[in-house]
């Protein structure tokens, strides 16, 4: 009996923490999309698609300005951590992986340009790493920004209509109700993505590896 006052606090901290979200994303309104967004390009997990699909569903808001400041928010985070990349990368992500790694991954950014950061704009775990390895391998600054607009436009656009689909579909109006909603959707996905990392994609790995 004596655990039930320890698991009462627990839940009402988590209430805590839970109101305040609430409270600071009321306050700030559409400014959390923009910082959010932002803030995702620097490693902040699954923040910008948070604030997509949350406000994306809220009817008080115009679907199309939410899908333009979340564009707005990714683009300059993206090209910030490119010019972070561009002048300090290097020692830093020495730092993190072997000089072989970083030559292979920025080889693979330098040679596939589009698919890499168009496609790794709408991946969470490595959007961050995309851009600052291209701009430590000195990746043309005007292709980046192109290949960077592309994958921003598809993020906000497809991210934002989830959110609107999700809120129509299963009746939700207010931003408790939606951060309620998204909060089992990230669960959901980050459960998928575990199960994934540890079951699936070791065994695709090994089946191309077999038919090379």
């Amino acid at each position: 009996m004596e655990s039930l006052p320890l698991i009462g606090g627990v839940f009402a901290a988590i209430g805590d923490v839970f109101q305040g979200i609430v409270d600071w994303a009321m306050e700030l309104g559409l400014w959390a999309v923009f910082i959010l967004s932002f803030g995702d390009s620097f490693g902040l997990p699954s923040s910008g698609e948070f604030a997509m699909l949350v406000w994306g569903g809220l009817e008080e808001y115009p679907l199309a300005l939410v899908m333009l400041i979340g564009f707005v928010g990714a683009a300059l985070g993206d090209n910030a951590v490119y010019w972070l990349g561009r002048l300090v990368g290097d020692p830093v992500i020495r730092r993190v992986i072997s000089p072989e790694k970083q030559a292979a991954a920025q080889g693979y950014v330098t040679r596939h340009g589009a698919k890499a950061i168009i496609g790794g704009r709408m991946l969470a775990a490595i959007r961050t790493k995309v851009a600052i390895l291209a701009g430590a391998a000195r990746y043309p600054y005007r292709r980046f920004i192109v290949y960077d607009a592309i994958g921003c436009a598809i993020w906000a656009v497809f991210y934002g209509a989830l959110g609107r689909i999700v809120g129509d579909a299963v009746g939700v109006t207010s931003i408790v109700d939606r951060i309620g909603v998204v909060a089992v959707i990230g669960a959901v996905i980050v459960i998928g993505l575990a199960v994934a990392q540890r079951l699936v994609l070791p065994r695709l790995a090994a089946r191309r590896l077999n038919q090379d």
